[in-house]
């Protein structure tokens, strides 16, 4: 999927594209764990493609699951994988990229920044540890 995603992107419908790793985002907590590292590398790749003009909602997308559900921990463990993989394949300052992906990736840390703030926002039901792990 990422070898999609990163190689002929443009030839995919890209709302559909979204619409079923944002379903499978959503169903993170129940996937395993190998899977959600895979939901969060594609969404990753995405969002190097689409943020911000293709996709506006990028970050409320995300982080609309944390509001809702009873598994506050599973859904903040799915953004910090997604964080982590936008942070490893997209920001990274030790891959190097043309000045195009330069300033694409630093409109993505923005989403980072805005990712942070979202889980520092998580009402305290959600366990300290998770949060911290991202954080780190």
């Amino acid at each position: 999927m990422q070898d999609l995603i990163h190689s002929r992107y443009n030839t995919l419908d890209s709302l559909q594209v979204r619409t079923a790793l944002l379903t499978w985002y959503r169903q993170g907590p129940a996937l395993p764990p190998y899977v959600r590292n895979k939901v969060a590398q594609a969404l990753a790749g995405v969002a190097a493609q689409e943020y911000p003009e293709g996709w506006p909602s990028f970050v409320s997308d995300l982080l609309q699951p944390l509001t809702v559900g009873d598994d506050m921990v599973g859904r903040a463990d799915m953004l910090c994988r997604l964080l982590r993989a936008l942070d490893d394949d997209v920001i990274s300052m030790d891959v190097p990229r043309s000045q195009e992906d330069s300033k694409r990736s630093m409109r993505v840390k923005v989403v980072i920044i805005g990712g942070v703030f979202g889980i520092l926002d998580i009402p305290a039901s959600c366990e300290t540890h998770t949060c911290t792990g991202c954080l780190a």
